[in-house]
Formats: structure tokens, sequence, C-alpha cells
């Protein structure tokens, strides 16, 4: 309903913080389960939407390997391994520019 503004608010606060302590840096993991080629736009709109971007934060995207769950369910779209490595790194390589978050950042 929110679209994740209370955990951005939270992020937000943390970045502060942070940034007010001049050596201490976070890292942040978030996956991409690659069940959906619009993650990466999902992600990357609540990123820019929120303005999570922080010298002292290092956002980390990660691919937990769920394949045989989404295997076992017949998850739509998903046969083999290839379908999901590709839900979830083709919108991010077939037009690098139009996913790129620096981009976004210049504009």
């Amino acid at each position: 309903m929110i679209k994740g503004r209370y955990f951005a608010e939270l992020t937000r606060e943390v970045c502060a913080d942070l940034e007010d302590s001049k050596y201490q840096y976070a890292e942040y993991r978030i996956s991409i389960y690659g069940r959906s080629e619009q993650e990466w736009d999902q992600l990357a709109s609540w990123l820019i939407d929120n303005t999570l971007f922080s010298p002292h934060v290092r956002w980390l995207i990660q691919v937990p390997r769920l394949f045989d769950v989404y295997k076992a369910s017949n998850e739509p779209g998903i046969e083999t391994f290839g379908d999901l490595l590709s839900s979830a790194s083709l919108p991010h390589t077939t037009n690098p520019s139009i996913h790129s978050l620096t981009d976004s950042l210049t504009d």
C-alpha cells in the first residue's frame, strides 16, 4: 500500500546518521528473485523515489538460490535455470543505459 515508504524512511535516517559520523559505512543487501523482468525497474524506482543515496551506503543486489523451489511449484515463465538468470539479469544487460541508476541521478 505505501510502496516501502516506512522502510525507506528508516533507511534514510540511518544514512543521515552514517553521514554525521565520518568513518562509518553500511552495506545493504536486496534480493532480485528473477521471477519478473520488472524487478529491476521496481527496485530502481524505489531507490530514486525515496532518494536513498549516500556515499556511506553501498547497495548489494543478490540473487537467492531458489530455482529448485520455483521449479517444484511450476512458477510461470521459469522452465530452466537459464530462464531464472535471464529474468534476473536480462533487463539490466540488454540496454544498460535505460536501466542505469547513475543516469537518473544526473537528470
